[in-house]
């Protein structure tokens, strides 16, 4: 090859080496020792070149040395741009994959997807729900226990015990072993009891005339506020009426005869409205449903209404004497 050819060839392999080291500057992430390859390979091949020119003005044919030089330069220089190029091709792929994961997130967050890869992901997402809804229903079906309360006995100031029997009345008895006169004391509020039959699982309830009844269902007039009296015993009074003037409570009370009173009739200092809890063992209670008044009102039973006998009370359906 002659001098020409050389200087060709060196001076081709110059300017890739010169438009490699500008493109490696020009790239913000290329490494410090890749741009150091660059210059000191740029510094050879401009090196070469004017040694070759000065060969050539001289008339003297370049040196070996010189030409071995100038080649090596060029693999060098191709050498670096293949790597450049690799390099450019994993990040292709890198930001490929990228793209790849953000359009299969979008499929499955995307409302109105149809079919495909996501089907799966939406029947288990199905499922997952419709399991979580029903152990939601089954809880509210079935709650824990969690009313700390008593199985007792009320035994009256008056020598009775408060039973409630089968047909629904309410009375006392002097009989010990009454199944009757058993109740579950249920905590409902602050100082505020239900008090159950444990027999008959029926309520006991005071009506807006003061007159106590039994119903089914857990109603507000079932709420009994429980205080103990100076003398340590306990009295049970309505939660929803009282004297509009005074202000009075209304309790539960029995007469010397061992029958059931009006609760406005009964004030908290006779011995009428004094009981004596005689717990048999503490249980755990599920909160009561509490029902709407309304509700057995509209059906026409359960609560007493005005338009009924004043001078009676009704318990469960039967109609018993009343003492004033």
């Amino acid at each position: 090859m002659g001098g020409p050819g050389r200087l060709g060839l060196v001076t081709g392999a110059g300017f890739l080496a010169i438009r490699d080291h500008d493109m490696a500057r020009e790239r913000r992430g290329s490494p410090r020792a890749l741009r150091l390859i660059h210059i000191v390979t740029a510094f050879i091949i401009f090196t070469t070149i004017i040694f070759i020119m000065m060969s050539l003005e001289s008339g003297t044919p370049p040196k070996p040395q010189i030409a071995k030089l100038a080649t090596a330069a060029a693999i060098a220089s191709s050498l670096i741009r293949q790597k450049r190029q690799a390099r450019e091709r994993e990040r292709e792929r890198e930001r490929e994959k990228e793209k790849e994961k953000e359009r299969a997130k979008t499929a499955r967050c995307s409302p109105t997807r149809s079919t495909g890869t996501c089907e799966k992901p939406s029947r288990l997402n199905l499922f997952s729900r419709v399991k979580l809804f029903g152990s939601k229903k089954r809880k509210r079906r079935r709650p824990e226990p969690q009313l700390k309360g008593i199985v007792t006995k009320l035994c009256s100031r008056q020598g009775f015990h408060l039973q409630l029997q089968a047909d629904g009345t309410i009375d006392g008895t002097k009989e010990e072993d009454s199944s009757y006169a058993v109740f579950n004391l249920i905590p409902v509020g602050l100082r505020v009891v239900a008090i159950q039959s444990v027999q008959t699982k029926l309520y006991l309830a005071m009506n807006n005339e003061g007159y106590l009844y039994t119903s089914e269902h857990f109603t507000p007039e079932c709420k009994f506020k429980e205080s103990v009296f100076e003398n340590y015993y306990v009295t049970y009074s309505s939660m929803l009426y009282r004297q509009q003037q005074s202000g009075r409570a209304w309790y539960l009370g029995l007469n010397k005869e061992g029958r059931v009173m009006k609760g406005n009739h009964v004030k908290k200092t006779k011995p009428a409205a004094h009981f004596i809890p005689k717990p048999l063992k503490v249980a755990m209670y599920r909160e009561p449903s509490l029902h709407d008044m309304t509700e057995f009102s509209r059906s026409g039973s359960g609560t007493p209404t005005k338009s009924r006998s004043a001078s009676a009370m009704l318990n469960g359906g039967k109609i018993a004497s009343q003492s004033t």
